[in-house]
């Protein structure tokens, strides 16, 4: 008895919603459209975006590969051949020293 009365009040109040419902109803369609539709094409293109910027990086780390061996093979220093720490500082050092030598006035 008590399940079927409140049954009836839900049913009375969906009949005085359903009339402001369907006025509100092209409406909320818009809203919902507008929204999801610049949301999803805003997911798209993020999608979209976050793949051609995995292509281009592959296609740089390609080609500094390509450079990379093309220097080992004319055996040129690249950033795979840096000197680090002592041995860096002691070059650096025996270049200057071996200019200053050599550009000595006698």
């Amino acid at each position: 008895m008590v399940i079927a009365e409140t049954l009836n009040a839900s049913v009375q109040g969906l009949e005085l919603v359903d009339p402001l419902l369907q006025n509100f109803q092209p409406l909320f369609a818009k809203v919902v459209l507008v929204f999801g539709g610049l949301f999803g094409l805003y997911i798209f293109i993020l999608i979209l975006n976050v793949y051609y910027q995995r292509q281009k990086v592959k296609i740089l780390k390609d080609i500094r590969y390509d450079l990379d061996q093309l220097n080992a093979h004319h055996n040129v220093k690249n950033s795979h051949y840096n000197k680090k720490g002592v041995a860096k500082v002691w070059q650096k050092l025996s270049s200057l020293l071996k200019n200053k030598w050599w550009t000595r006035k006698k």
